[in-house]
Parts: structure tokens; sequence; C-alpha cells
């Protein structure tokens, strides 16, 4: 894909903001030098109605494609493959829409942000579905990333994880990280900041993503 087809697709598809852009263009074989110069594209390609401000962007979108942008920047910076971006992606006949899904290398990831916390059914629903999506006959392995900012939530929806695969205990489906540990100086594809679904040798079980 090349840098202009990136450009329309962060603007149209992913709804980026300039400076999303531009970090973006980090993971890109080109990147921009600096947000001037997203722009002169931006204008180059008549998006200048279409990209996002920062001002109209949710804090939902906003801290989803900021979590999002740190794990892609370190999957480019380790030589993991990025494909497949899709925003707010439906998966047919489960009744699921994730916030993003895309694959690193042959690993195909599900994104869930929540800044608000959902209600016990909510959560206990949507994680279900998963399970049952994840059981169904000829479904390819994938992994469900869940990140909030809300610690308490963030172990609350941890629980509910773990209750949803209790009959399934070699499956390693969910992985949940708080928001600021991820966002800091750890390496989000390689060390094992994750914490999944599964108990081992009596602990919590950490993994990292392309461990």
């Amino acid at each position: 894909m090349e840098r202009d087809e990136r450009v329309l697709f962060a603007v149209k598809r992913l709804r980026m903001t300039v400076p999303q852009i531009l970090e973006f263009s980090e993971c890109w074989e080109h990147p921009f030098y600096d947000e001037k110069s997203v722009w002169r594209r931006i204008n180059a390609l008549k998006l200048k109605r279409r990209v996002k401000r920062v001002a109209e962007q949710s804090l939902h979108d906003h801290f989803s494609i900021k979590v999002n942008l740190k794990i892609w920047k370190d999957a480019h910076r380790n030589g993991f493959p990025i494909t497949g971006i899709e925003k707010e992606s439906s998966i047919p006949g489960a009744s699921i829409r994730a916030d993003f899904r895309y694959n690193l290398a042959h690993r195909t990831f599900f994104h869930e942000n929540q800044r608000s916390a959902l209600t016990y059914m909510g959560w206990k629903q949507k994680l279900s579905k998963y399970v049952k999506h994840r059981r169904q006959p000829g479904t390819k392995p994938f992994r469900v990333l869940i990140t909030m900012d809300d610690e308490r939530s963030l172990n609350t929806v941890y629980r509910y994880a773990k209750e949803v695969t209790e009959d399934y205990p070699e499956m390693c489906l969910f992985l949940l990280a708080w928001q600021p540990d991820l966002l800091g100086q750890y390496d989000t594809t390689t060390e094992p900041i994750w914490v999944t679904n599964r108990i081992v040798n009596g602990r919590p079980e950490t993994a990292s993503l392309m461990g």
C-alpha cells in the first residue's frame, strides 16, 4: 500500500486525527516528518473536510487508537508485519463488534477498550460470545485484547474472563492490560505485560503478544 493510500485509509476508515496519522506513519516505509507534511498530503488529496479534528474525536476513539498505535509501533520496531486493520470490526454470525481487529504477523487480535464500566451482564455476554465464536468449527485462532484505565474495572473483567473460560482451561483467549502500564516504557509485543484468562501453577498467567 502506497503512502497516499495509507493516508486515505487512516482518514476515511480509521478516522484518525493529524497527530495520530503522523504517529501511524512511523509504521510505514516512508513516514512523515511532521504534522505540516501530513497536512500537505491531506490537502493534496482533498481530505481536509474528512479528517478528524482533535476536538471532534470521542475519548473512546482517542484512547482506542492511542493504545493500538503503541502496539503497532512496537510490532513494527520488532519486525512483525501489521495487516488487516479494521476499526469497529464485526464478526459475522457472532453478534460481536470489536473496537479493532488486525493481524500481527500470523496472529489475529481483536481489541476492546473500555473507559466506562459495562454492566455485569454486558461484559459477561460479550466475553461469552467470543468464547462461543472461538469454539465454532473452522474458526481460526484469535485473541482478544482488553485494555482499561480503571484498575478496579479491569480486575472485575479479569474475573469474568476466567469465569466464561473455566470449562476450557487450555483456552488462552483473553489478554488484559492496565492502560497506564501498556502506554509506558514496556514493549507491548515482546514483554509479558498481559494477563491471560488462565491460571498456571496456581498463579495468573502472563504473556506477550508474540511470545
